[in-house]
């Protein structure tokens, strides 16, 4: 056995090809090095490369020869299928990305985890005052405001009270915005329940035989037809009916402070 050393001869220079190994000399056949041959690792002659890419001779690897083998042109929008392009790349499947941190805020690819994550987990405001806000998080579709009871609903209830023949009668407000009474009897009318002074508050009394017995107001600003207004009732030019049906609209916007009254004729 020999101690042979395989080498390439590459425009008659002789170029190392791997590690010394020990060959039997006589399985290395006939052959000669040149630039049309070498000798391989493997103890057989093989040809060198003597063109590519439609050039000859000593070839150097250039990023054409890549390119234009694998007919593909770098940051094109038309390529071969199984390519994408740099500018405006379709991609097909499932690709994945890594997810960003939440409140990201870049032009990093964001996921559908990323997005996901991005809904917010505090409940919804009532209301306050008007803000564009700073937050990135967004809202669920299926979240819910909590009803703002100090507003008026668009739809008020209506409660009747029925007969009320003596004593005190409170009408709280907040129980419903239109309320029936019958009078039955000498009694005396209280209010409570209006809204936080700012806001408006109404009522309307749906007043049943209002006349027919003595009824004694709280002190209301009854409005007269000539725009005035008096605290005594009977003095503001309408005259409640014994056997019938009179509304009586009362209204304050400082929490029940000051009411202001009229019949509605």
């Amino acid at each position: 056995m020999s101690f042979v050393k395989p080498i390439i001869l590459v425009n008659n220079n002789i170029v190392e090809s791997g590690p010394g190994q020990l060959v039997d000399p006589t399985s290395l056949g006939s052959g000669v090095a040149d630039n049309t041959t070498f000798l391989r690792g493997d103890s057989t002659w093989q040809p060198v490369v003597q063109s590519f890419n439609t050039r000859t001779g000593s070839v150097v690897l250039t990023s054409g020869d890549v390119t234009t083998a694998l007919a593909f042109v770098p940051y094109a929008n038309t390529n071969p299928a199984g390519y994408i392009t740099a500018s405006s790349p379709d991609l097909t499947g499932t690709p994945t990305a890594p997810t960003a941190s939440a409140n990201t805020n870049t032009t990093q690819l964001a996921t559908t985890a990323y997005v996901v994550g991005q809904a917010s987990v505090a409940s919804p405001l009532m209301n306050g005052s008007v803000a564009v806000g700073t937050s990135l998080l967004y809202s669920r579709q299926d979240h819910i405001h909590p009803v703002d009871t100090s507003r008026a609903p668009l739809y008020a209830a209506f409660v009747d009270q029925g007969t009320k023949s003596s004593g005190t009668y409170n009408i709280v407000v907040s129980a419903a915005a239109q309320q029936r009474i019958q009078n039955g009897g000498a009694f005396t009318i209280t209010t409570s329940g209006w809204p936080s002074s700012g806001l408006r508050g109404e009522l309307l009394i749906e007043l049943v035989n209002g006349a027919a017995f003595v009824i004694t107001w709280p002190t209301i600003n009854w409005i007269k037809s000539d725009g005035t207004v008096t605290t005594v009732i009977s003095s503001s030019g309408y005259t409640l009916q014994t056997s019938g049906v009179d509304f009586i609209l009362l209204w304050t916007r400082d929490g029940g402070t000051t009411i202001y009254g009229k019949i509605i004729r």
